[in-house]
């Protein structure tokens, strides 16, 4: 009861059930895909990681809010990453790091 608590926390249910027939058990997982992000932002989407050079190009084309739809960021936390990389000399094409 524990473990079922502590993983539906983490967004996956867990369910064990038995043939008595057949002696045999079942179990069924399910997984969130809300939960399967990378530690980048409370509303990333899963799958939609790019590279600094890829969103760095894609920026140069559009504006800042298609550029954050791209991306897979809200507006903001765009923002904020474009001025952290700025700073730190990465804001550039040839960066390879996940944006």
């Amino acid at each position: 009861l524990q473990l079922n608590s502590h993983l539906e926390k983490q967004g996956v249910k867990l369910r064990l059930g038995s043939l008595k027939d057949d002696k045999l058990c079942s179990c069924s997982l399910e997984l969130s895909l809300k939960h399967m992000k990378r530690d980048a932002g409370k509303k990333r989407e899963y799958g939609t990681h790019k590279s600094i050079g890829a969103v760095y190009l894609y920026r140069k084309e559009h504006n800042s809010k298609d550029t954050a739809l791209y991306s897979g960021l809200p507006l903001r936390s765009y923002q904020r990453r474009v001025k952290k990389y700025k700073e730190e000399g990465r804001w550039t094409e040839e960066e390879k790091a996940f944006f």
